[in-house]
């Protein structure tokens, strides 16, 4: 089925007619020129095919004030807030990176598969959740103009290390103490406040593609304006300024 939106259809993103569509991910801009990722571990918010069809969906991913409005209504219907807590943190963290540094910004998730929480991740079926985490990692290969990835939250950052070590892409690790360099696996277990504080930490390399990576705290924190990021948003800014 052709659609009008992502290159992506039916088969790409339908795993079961009863279950949500995976979510590969929402751009503020153009997700093909975009210069950013902000990973997080999967969507909050599912999304079926009973609710809209494969074509108005893929549509719907590639037009991201669309997608807003589709969120909020949903949301609305459902007796909700219009914004959870998170996703009142991403808005904020995105509109502040196309504000400062005037670049696009793609959203997505290590696990592509919607859960109304993080908690219901573990009842999901091992097949779905792989085919879920492939969809992400080919978009990740396939963002050729991206330089940054921000991932928040310490369970993101974990699984993004396991997916780096599991298909033995080539990185370098830009952390260091006291003159030590710690392995990938080592750096794992950091704290992932420690991380926000010596990001960018890792820089990950696939062909001639160089990818700085960030680690930041759950943006269920950030609120309206960030203020407790500041730091990380400073290294940020220099880190642009440098590319």
């Amino acid at each position: 089925m052709k659609n009008k939106g992502l290159d992506l259809n039916e088969r790409d993103l339908v795993v079961d007619k009863e279950k949500p569509y995976l979510r590969p991910l929402i751009c503020k801009g153009d997700y093909k020129t975009a210069e950013a990722m902000l990973i997080g571990i999967n969507p909050a918010s599912p999304i079926y095919p009973k609710d809209i069809c494969i074509d108005d969906y893929t549509a719907l991913c590639a037009d991201y004030n669309s997608f807003m409005e589709f969120y909020k209504k949903t949301r609305r219907n459902s007796g909700k807030k219009e914004l959870s807590r998170t996703r009142t943190g991403i808005v904020s963290f995105v509109n502040w990176l196309n504000t400062n540094l005037h670049i696009d910004v793609i959203e997505t998730d290590i696990f592509t598969y919607p859960t109304s929480s993080v908690k219901e991740l573990s009842y999901v079926s091992k097949d779905i959740l792989m085919r879920s985490r492939d969809l992400f990692w080919n978009s990740f290969l396939s963002s050729h103009q991206c330089r940054m990835a921000i991932l928040y939250g310490s369970l993101t950052f974990k699984s993004f290390i396991e997916l780096l070590t599991e298909k033995n892409i080539v990185c370098s690790v830009l952390y260091n103490s006291n003159g030590k360099t710690p392995s990938l696996g080592e750096l794992a277990k950091y704290p992932i406040e420690l991380l926000e504080e010596n990001s960018p930490v890792l820089e990950v390399i696939i062909s001639d593609k160089k990818i700085a990576v960030f680690a930041v705290r759950h943006l269920m924190y950030y609120g309206r304006t960030g203020e407790s990021y500041d730091f990380v948003k400073t290294n940020i800014l220099k880190f642009w300024k440098e590319v």
